[in-house]
């Protein structure tokens, strides 16, 4: 069995009734195992076997959209792998200075792009500055009390549905999984 981490897309835990017991129910009816949920945004680790992850994810997303009357992406990816990334910290090296929030987008299987970074919004409160073959990192910045918003403007510019989450989080997680 392996260790995965799921971020479901736009789900608040206590709202259209869906609660983080909601969510691991779900998980665990549906063959998942060892399934617990972190902070309030939809995140949870579990095992399962890597041949049926795919099939499992498809059920869970459409059971998803069965709870909640709409369909949303869940992003899934080792646990270790999570934490290489953060092993390996692509923000390590880009001044931070004034930034509201380091963030990690997660694209969908097979999705492609050619980007050249940085891309900065007109504004300077979104700044995408990285890539590997499964997520795009960026940083926000506070402007006018309101910031940047990766997760729009890669859905907007991609065509696809992603999911991000802030680095505090996903440090958060890995902190709890210890």
């Amino acid at each position: 069995m392996t260790k995965y981490i799921a971020f479901i897309r736009n789900i608040l835990i206590s709202k259209e009734g869906v609660t983080q017991k909601t969510l691991v129910d779900l998980f665990e009816k549906n063959g998942a195992s060892n399934v617990v949920s972190y902070l309030s945004s939809g995140n949870l680790s579990f095992s399962i076997e890597a041949s049926a992850l795919a099939d499992f994810i498809t059920l869970i997303e459409g059971k998803i959209e069965q709870l909640i009357s709409r369909r949303e992406e869940v992003s899934v990816r080792t646990a270790a792998y999570i934490q290489q990334l953060m092993d390996d910290n692509p923000f390590q090296d880009l001044d931070i200075t004034n930034t509201h929030e380091k963030c990690i987008t997660f694209l969908p299987p097979n999705c492609t792009y050619d980007w050249q970074f940085p891309i900065t919004s007109n504004n300077n409160n979104l700044t995408i500055f990285g890539k590997n073959d499964t997520e795009i990192f960026s940083v926000t910045r506070l402007i006018n009390n309101k910031p940047g918003s990766p997760n729009n403007v890669v859905e907007a510019t991609l065509g696809v549905k992603t999911v991000t989450r802030s680095w505090n989080i996903i440090t958060k997680i890995l902190d709890k999984m210890v």
